[in-house]
């Protein structure tokens, strides 16, 4: 479908449609590959919560086309739900924001399966950028994206996932309410493999909320990484953090540069690695750098760690270099 150059007020449910697969494939785009061409927003006469949703909808890609809310009704852009393959968001404009009490999404799904989910080359501005809380969901790729929202990539029971070469700033300006932590990338219950890769983040938290990179939890890998990231986030009333490992195992983080800088008051609470009760662990060839403590480690198994260097920016009041199962050092 080659939409003509114009702005666009529809409300679009997807449901399945006979005969598309991986070969017979359906594209909605702008006819002149200009994103600023095609303006797709809400009906506000509609009163729907999506602008489209897919309701086991294959094989379905949407390219080059700007979509946006108006701050009416609409909440989600995209809303994925039951069981959805294939599709394809890329290169597109996706502008979710909210000034009400309940934030907008760029994309979302709850209680969905997802296979080969692909979100490329986007630029997104949002209060959420992408939501996945999914039954199951494997082979999903997020490359190439700008992302600039309150919390960026949300996502639950992902299997086989890749998180590449993003550039994601999360924080207060973008925040709605306030005391919405800016946290940049959350992975949990994701099993088998992930990659995340070459992603630039800042994050910036508020007076009432804390600032956040990166948190993976509950997640049994197979020798998953996380590698050539450059992690920075300010620390705020409330704290921050730049790296938490926690319950899971089979990780390994490799040549990552991450920064703890004073923000706002900065009198939270800031460590830039946390590692808990986490096993066949690597951590290997990293800076960690700024203000508080570098890394905190403990109740963990089979962890090796080498070549990295942990430095910290006084006043040391506010924590040590190394906590190691509860015992603070300033140096090693």
């Amino acid at each position: 479908f080659d939409i003509l150059s114009g702005t666009y007020q529809e409300d679009v449910i997807i449901d399945s449609i006979p005969g598309s697969s991986s070969i017979n494939t359906i594209t909605f785009q702008s006819q002149s590959g200009n994103w600023d061409d095609v303006i797709w927003e809400e009906n506000q006469n509609d009163f729907a919560l999506n602008l489209i949703t897919l309701n086991n909808s294959d094989y379905i890609t949407f390219k080059n086309i700007s979509f946006r809310t108006t701050d009416f009704t609409v909440r989600r852009i995209f809303s994925l739900n039951q069981n959805c393959n294939g599709i394809n968001i890329l290169s597109n404009k996706l502008n979710a924001i909210s000034f009400f009490d309940t934030p907008a999404y760029a994309v979302n799904s709850d209680n969905a399966q997802t296979t080969d989910l692909k979100i490329n080359n986007n630029i997104i501005n949002a209060n959420f950028g992408i939501s996945s809380n999914t039954i199951s969901a494997s082979r999903t790729q997020i490359i190439n994206n700008q992302i600039n929202a309150a919390k960026g990539i949300i996502l639950n029971n992902h299997d086989s996932l890749q998180i590449e070469n993003n550039n994601i700033m999360v924080g207060v300006s973008l925040v709605f309410p306030d005391y919405i932590s800016g946290l940049a990338i959350s992975i949990s219950g994701c099993n088998e493999y992930f990659k995340i890769s070459k992603n630039k983040i800042s994050s910036l938290g508020s007076r009432f909320a804390n600032s956040g990179c990166i948190i993976i939890d509950s997640s049994i890998c197979q020798n998953s990484v996380i590698v050539n990231n450059f992690l920075y986030y300010g620390v705020s009333e409330q704290g921050g953090f730049g790296l938490s490992i926690s319950n899971s195992s089979g990780i390994n983080v490799y040549y990552n540069t991450i920064q703890a800088n004073l923000g706002l008051s900065g009198i939270g609470s800031c460590t830039k690695f946390t590692l808990a009760s986490t096993s066949q662990c690597n951590v290997k060839n990293n800076i960690f750098g700024g203000v508080r403590t570098s890394f905190n480690n403990s109740f963990n198994s089979s962890l090796v760690s080498d070549f990295n260097s942990f430095y910290f920016t006084p006043p040391i009041t506010f924590g040590y270099n190394i906590v190691y199962n509860g015992t603070g050092y300033t140096n090693l």
